[in-house]
């Protein structure tokens, strides 16, 4: 059966798998590290996928270098381990990949515009600026001080907003 034959070594099918799985893998592994956006949504997809992305992969380029492994150092000439040089587990791995681009494409075009609009509103019944940067009052200490009420800034424009906060940081 053609998926349970050995398959000779590195071929062009192999190369161009591992292509793939370290182009997905680096993909993976820079969005994992670059900086998050501000929607929760967005970040936990970029997440899931960069993750997934790199398990995947990683799976793939382990499965070929233990195949590299095993037909050109652990004994070239005999056949050591013919289970990992089964044509089966590229082709599954291969499968998985796809299955999981595929998953998640559906995931972005279905589930993720709901997701960043419920976030998008849950942003928006957060407090008010005032309210979050109001400090809370002090209580009336024992030597007779008086609490402190907070600062209220005044109710204005944004650009006269912007202008004093940049008054303030000089």
């Amino acid at each position: 059966m053609y998926l349970f034959q050995t398959d000779p070594g590195a071929g062009g099918v192999s190369l161009f798998m591992g292509l793939i799985w370290l182009a997905l893998a680096a993909a993976g592994a820079s969005a994992l590290r670059a900086t998050p956006p501000s929607n929760p949504a967005r970040a936990a997809f970029r997440r899931r996928l960069a993750l997934g992305t790199v398990i995947v992969s990683v799976l793939g380029i382990v499965q070929l270098l233990i195949r590299w492994l095993d037909a050109r150092i652990i004994q070239p000439g005999g056949d050591n381990l013919p289970v990992i040089d089964w044509r089966l587990w590229s082709y599954l791995i291969l499968i998985a990949t796809v299955a999981f681009l595929g998953y998640m494409f559906w995931y972005y075009r279905t589930r993720y515009p709901q997701e960043v609009a419920q976030s998008k509103q849950v942003r928006v019944a957060r407090p008010a600026r005032q309210q979050r940067h109001e400090q809370p009052s002090k209580a009336a200490s024992t030597n007779g001080t008086v609490e402190a009420k907070p600062k209220q800034e005044p109710i204005t424009g944004r650009r006269e907003s912007r202008r004093e906060r940049k008054r303030r940081k000089r």
